[in-house]
């Protein structure tokens, strides 16, 4: 697998070289003649000044007409001929910088790194990057959705035969090729894009499905053709991406087509935004009618559904590959998204490049104002929420709660237990193989990056840093394991960047463990007593659970507990639930107070 991996990553280079060959031969660019001006004997005279100390190298130029020049250039940026690199200077003359283009800045994802917080600034900054001269079509209910357009390119552009055209595409889509909103789409992006060219005005597109493999960039470079085209990648290490993205596809349908939009992270979403009173958002009212049992079906935890084969196709739209592919046709930009990012940060970077002045200042001032700008990614909220989606599915399976119960009211109501018990889920985590595939995945990726960062990127907005990685990783393993970040061994710098990574940690809840908690059970139990069944009747919860029922036998034993302390106060109540949350078995807790004992009820 890693092997695979690394031969994938430096095909990129190879294509890469191959493209600009004529970088390395003395000659002249031009790719426009409509400018009449644009070849004049003035300026073929300062050219031939200009290339004429190259003719006289003549041992050098004839090599460079050779096979064996052409083989060393397409191995370029692998380690076997990196020293190689200074003794091939380029001798081309650029003859398009004489005639200034406007700017398309093109955000192409990947999915999973803050691309809606980013599309919403678009949408709520276009007035300023009008005055900067840039339009921004396709906005719409306060953000930029390119997302038929998108799905046009992946579907076989103008083919008659669309619907037969569809590709299972790597992340989920929200068209399919059979939709007409993709055709209809990608007409007014183009529309779009003529009309902005004939006024000479730049433009900026925002959209992650950009960056899927299954796009045709070759299509989309075409109708970019006449602007000076800048594609920003966002990057994020590998194995916290891959947890992000799990949240985008923990369906078991996740390889389909079309996604409705009903995935684990609006799902969560839906959650955080609960209220009794349902005055909820339309989408939110749809998810609300899924009930346990369906979302139980359809769910996959993150330890089951991230494996080596899933780690191998999410390679592909991760940011070394959209990299690789996007560099054949543009200069490309990477901004790389820290364990910490601001939001505030990730739009100052994004619009400061020299491109959008005004809108640079202006986000830069509110930045500085209002620190409560919205952020797409997810962090401690989104794990709270999987870890109770998942103890509900658990206590549904149990019996302790009804499956026609609502998945969203059934995890809030989790989230309020667990919040009230201070319970801590016990985790299963990833199993020794796929936690070392998705180390070296993680590892190989920004090696590479670190080995083309000079020769790719126009902006040096990335740093590597291997150790901090490195260092990441292994906390989450350690939190996966303990159930607690150990981040105090780590210097200041690293201590945020481990504290996130254990906050997404690779794990999901232990079933069987859950499944065995009676104190967890009798506070779920209570809870869902105030529940009503879809026909309007109290629920009634099924007790024993069948683990229980399998474990009859253990439940001969009776545990006796004496807690003895000086005082009046009556602690019996909380030290009945700490004891039951830890202690598998029935028991009965006899507490002192006044120097008297007193026996409580057994917890059964």
């Amino acid at each position: 697998m890693h092997e695979r991996i690394e031969r994938d990553l430096s095909t990129f280079s190879v294509i890469w070289a191959s493209t600009h060959r004529y970088r390395k031969l003395p000659v002249v660019v031009i790719d426009s003649w409509d400018d009449p001006n644009v070849l004049t004997d003035d300026k073929l005279r300062k050219w031939r000044e200009q290339l004429a100390p190259i003719f006289e190298r003549r041992a050098e130029f004839e090599w460079r007409l050779t096979v064996g020049f052409w083989l060393g250039q397409s191995l370029l940026g692998t380690s076997a001929t990196a020293a190689d690199n200074q003794k091939a200077a380029d001798w081309w003359i650029d003859a398009r910088a004489a005639r200034r283009r406007p700017l398309a800045i093109l955000h192409v994802g990947p999915h999973k790194m803050a691309s809606s917080s980013l599309q919403a600034a678009i949408a709520s900054f276009a007035g300023t990057l009008e005055k900067d001269g840039f339009d921004t079509p396709g906005l719409a209910s306060g953000t930029q959705r390119l997302a038929a357009a998108a799905a046009h390119l992946r579907c076989g552009g103008n083919d008659g035969n669309r619907a037969q055209n569809e590709t299972v595409p790597t992340l989920t889509s929200s068209l399919s090729c059979g939709d007409v909103d993709a055709k209809h789409g990608w007409g007014e992006l183009v529309h779009a894009l003529v009309t902005a060219r004939h006024a000479g005005r730049s433009i900026v597109l925002s959209a992650e499905d950009f960056g899927l493999p299954e796009t045709n960039i070759e299509t989309l470079a075409s109708a970019l053709h006449d602007f000076d085209v800048k594609v920003v990648v966002m990057y994020q290490p590998l194995f916290e991406w891959m947890a992000s993205v799990h949240g985008q596809n923990a369906w078991r349908g996740w390889r389909s087509p079309r996604n409705s939009g009903q995935g684990l992270d609006h799902l969560l979403q839906c959650v955080a935004e609960y209220k009794d009173d349902d005055e909820h958002s339309l989408p939110c009212r749809e998810l609300n009618a899924m009930d346990l049992s369906e979302v139980a079906e359809q769910y996959t935890p993150l330890v089951d559904w991230l494996t080596e084969d899933a780690i191998g196709t999410f390679l592909l739209a991760h940011t070394p590959a959209v990299l690789g592919r996007y560099a054949l046709f543009s200069s490309v930009h990477m901004q790389t998204l820290t364990t910490n990012t601001d939001p505030n940060e990730l739009l100052v970077d994004f619009f400061c490049n020299g491109w959008t002045p005004q809108t640079c200042a202006l986000v830069s001032e509110r930045g500085q104002r209002d620190k409560s700008i919205a952020f797409e990614r997810g962090g401690e909220d989104d794990n709270e929420g999987v870890r109770a989606l998942e103890v509900a599915i658990e206590g549904m399976r149990a019996g302790w709660l009804p499956e026609s119960f609502s998945a969203i009211k059934a995890t809030h109501l989790i989230i309020d237990v667990i919040r009230e018990m201070e319970f801590q889920v016990p985790l299963r985590c990833l199993g020794v193989h796929e936690r070392d595939v998705l180390f070296r995945s993680t590892i190989a990726a920004e090696q590479w990056l670190s080995r083309h960062a000079a020769e790719m990127f126009s902006s040096r907005t990335y740093t590597p840093d291997e150790q901090e990685i490195r260092m990441a990783f292994t906390c989450v393993h350690r939190f996966s394991n303990s159930g607690i970040p150990v981040c105090a061994h780590l210097t200041a710098r690293l201590k945020m960047s481990c504290r996130h990574a254990a906050g997404t940690s690779l794990c999901s809840n232990d079933g069987e463990l859950i499944h065995r908690n009676q104190g967890l059970q009798l506070a779920i139990v209570r809870k869902s007593a105030r529940l009503r069944t879809a026909g309007g009747e109290p629920y009634r919860p099924v007790l024993p659970t069948p683990v229980q029922s399998a474990a009859g036998d253990r439940r001969k034993r009776h545990v006796r507990v004496v807690s003895v302390h000086v005082g009046v106060s009556d602690w019996v109540v909380k030290q009945g639930e700490m004891v039951a949350r830890y202690v598998d078995l029935p028991f009965s807790l006899y507490t002192s107070a006044n120097d008297s004992l007193k026996a409580r009820s057994p917890y059964a």
